[in-house]
């Protein structure tokens, strides 16, 4: 799942149309995308810094 949302991601960047050019859609599905990865790779961070400190 996680390299099909990183394709949709890069499908989805199209560096040379200005975003005002884009279809709602595509602008909220950017959203929901980077919100979810943010999420998710905030929690992997914490996990892993949790991971160290518990170890040390």
């Amino acid at each position: 799942i996680e390299n099909l949302i990183k394709t949709l991601i890069f499908t989805n960047q199209v560096p040379n149309i200005p975003k005002s050019k884009l279809i709602p859609e595509q602008n909220l599905f950017r959203l929901i995308i980077s919100t979810f990865f943010n999420e998710y790779y905030v929690t992997r961070i914490k996990e892993i810094k949790d991971k160290i400190t518990t170890t040390r």
